[in-house]
């Protein structure tokens, strides 16, 4: 009985995630067609989310995919769009680290 609890524990665990990422990928996108973040910084969440990993912006701006993004800005444009990102609770900053906010 107690396996069968704790694998119906486990499913639900599952689907909140399921749920939350499924919330999160809706506001991402109501975002980018209302103009509130930018091509650039919807593509750069999408490319965060098919890391395995977490990466502080310093590394993170060195990913081949987000230096193609970056190519013709600067490193303050970057750095400003994690700004805006964080401020509109997309991304979150904890021990140095952008984590995606789902």
């Amino acid at each position: 009985m107690n396996g069968m609890l704790q694998t119906i524990n486990d499913l639900h665990d599952q689907c909140n995630q399921l749920i939350g990422f499924l919330l999160y990928q809706g506001s991402l996108n109501n975002a980018k067609f209302e103009k509130t973040i930018s091509e650039r910084q919807f593509n750069m969440i999408m490319v965060m989310m098919g890391l395995d990993k977490v990466y502080t912006p310093a590394a993170l701006l060195r990913n081949a995919q987000i230096k193609a993004l970056y190519s013709n800005r600067t490193d303050r444009t970057f750095y400003r769009d994690i700004a805006s990102l964080v401020d509109e609770g997309f991304l979150c900053e904890q021990d140095g680290k952008l984590l995606l906010n789902i």
